[in-house]
C-alpha cells in the first residue's frame, strides 16, 4: 500500500484499466463526490478517519453530508490514523450502482488516499 501513495497516473491507469487520460477525470468526480478527511476530535481529544458525501447546501455551496463512515478507531497520534485509513482505503470499492453515477471504476476510490501534510 506505500507505494501506491508515490503511485504515477500511469500506474493508476494500469491498476485500474483504463487510459492514463481518464485518471484526472476520475479524481476529479471523486473529490467532487466524496470527502476523506483525518478529523480532530475535541470531545475525545484523539484522530478519528471519517468519509462524507459531499452535497450542494443552500446558496450553491458545497457541504458535507451525514458520515457514511465512521471509522472505529481513534488515536492520538495522527501519522497512526492516516497508515491505517490508507490501508482501509486501498482495499475499497464503489457500489456498482455508485460507480455508474460517478462514471468511474469501482476501485478508483483507492486513489483518494490520504496524504499526511
Amino acid at each position: 500500500m506505500e507505494d501506491r501513495i508515490n503511485w504515477s497516473d500511469q500506474d493508476w491507469a494500469k491498476y485500474l484499466n483504463c487510459s492514463v487520460e481518464k485518471i484526472p477525470e476520475y479524481r476529479k468526480a471523486l473529490s467532487a463526490n466524496i470527502v476523506m478527511e483525518v478529523h480532530f476530535c475535541n470531545a475525545n481529544e484523539r484522530y478519528e478517519f471519517r468519509i462524507f458525501k459531499k452535497v450542494i447546501g443552500p446558496k450553491g455551496r458545497k457541504i458535507k453530508s451525514p458520515v457514511l463512515f465512521d471509522y472505529e478507531h481513534a488515536y492520538h497520534d495522527k501519522a497512526q490514523v492516516v497508515r491505517c485509513a490508507n490501508e482501509m482505503i486501498s482495499s475499497l470499492e464503489l457500489k456498482d450502482e455508485v460507480a455508474k453515477k460517478f462514471n468511474v471504476p469501482a476501485k478508483s476510490v483507492q486513489m483518494m488516499l490520504i496524504r499526511e501534510r
